[in-house]
């Protein structure tokens, strides 16, 4: 999360609830105890790791059983995210078609995939929705709207099989209450 969007939530909501404890901490060096969070946020974060299983496994074992885990990553299966894969490939780089970040580990990303490796580690899921209907079809409008990062038309994000299809998906999960 960036040191501005960290900010903001802080001012948002630290005060508003008692029991919230905002952290940006790196998980390898966090020393947390096993089932000690309700709740883990990430957002945008999966594709941007070089070993996102062993992220996702320690998230595993700091949320609480039955603790909730909201995670979104960008979905390639649009125009945008095959036309990122052929350019990739071609000129040997990450490229970002939003000139969000230009450099760095961008893993390729899908909904089914994402899906997939919660259900493995036995989560369930409970609400799964696609986002960003412009910046995955109409890439090239970038420069043309001011309100791409409001989710216009979120509500396409959750009809079948247009959610699978979007830029951004997001997945809401529950950690069972006893994993095998």
């Amino acid at each position: 999360m960036s040191g501005f969007a960290l900010s903001r939530l802080k001012d948002l909501y630290q005060n508003k609830f008692k029991r919230l404890n905002i952290l940006q901490e790196d998980l390898n060096t966090l020393e947390l105890s096993r089932g000690s969070f309700d709740l883990v946020l990430m957002t945008e974060v999966i594709e941007h790791l070089e070993k996102p299983e062993e992220v996702l496994k320690k998230i595993i074992e700091i949320l609480k059983p039955g603790g909730y885990l909201i995670i979104s990553a960008p979905n390639y299966l649009n125009i945008a995210g095959i036309w990122k894969k052929i350019v990739e490939r071609l000129f040997k780089k990450t490229w970002d078609a939003w000139g969000n970040h230009g450099e760095g580990i961008e893993n390729f990303t899908t909904a089914p995939k994402l899906k997939k490796w919660l259900r493995q580690r036995s989560f369930i899921l409970l609400e799964e929705r696609g986002g960003d209907v412009i910046r995955s079809w109409f890439p090239f409008l970038k420069k043309r709207y001011n309100f791409i990062d409001r989710h216009p038309m979120m509500v396409f994000g959750r009809v079948w099989p247009v959610k699978y299809f979007l830029m951004n998906y997001f997945i809401l999960c529950q950690k069972p209450n006893s994993l095998q």
